[in-house]
């Protein structure tokens, strides 16, 4: 299949889509709590509850969403230890002779599982609307619970 995948009907209806109405024959999947994954790292867990508590509120996740939840959690997590193994040792590693001298340098292992991890956190957060393009086509039903307004008297003190 060729082009752009389809917008998950949750957004559509989200965003107020007329095209979520033509969706008569998709599946629904229960709606219930989630349910952590087990045999993770408890890095991936903390990752998986930091996600869930992002996404259960936009109600765009179901049952049927717990292994791909699962998958871009431990993505996170490998993520983010290459980002810190690239801080740690640097993007290139020097190249060095039998005698220990440095002949030349080359582009350290970790540029490139960064990369990979990053691409595919940058690819579960647009499945799950965690973009800014995704959520420039949602729109929420919920009252903003935060007053922004301000004055001069707040600001002068």
């Amino acid at each position: 299949m060729s082009g752009n995948p389809p917008t998950p009907t949750a957004l559509l209806r989200l965003a107020g889509s007329y095209r979520a109405n033509r969706r008569k024959k998709e599946p629904q999947p229960e709606r219930k709590k989630l349910s952590p994954p087990a045999n993770v790292s408890a890095e991936v867990l903390a990752e998986w509850h930091r996600l869930v508590a992002v996404l259960e509120p936009m109600r765009v996740v179901t049952v049927v969403d717990e292994l791909a939840l699962e998958q871009f959690a431990e993505y996170l997590v490998r993520w983010k230890k290459a980002t810190a193994q690239l801080e740690k040792m640097g993007e290139v590693i020097p190249v060095r002779n039998a005698q220990g001298v440095v002949v030349s340098f080359k582009r350290s292992p970790w540029v490139a599982m960064q990369i990979e991890y990053g691409l595919m956190v940058r690819r579960y957060s647009c499945e799950f609307g965690m973009t800014p393009a995704a959520r420039s086509r949602v729109e929420t039903t919920h009252e903003e619970t935060q007053d922004f307004t301000f004055s001069r008297s707040q600001a002068v003190g």
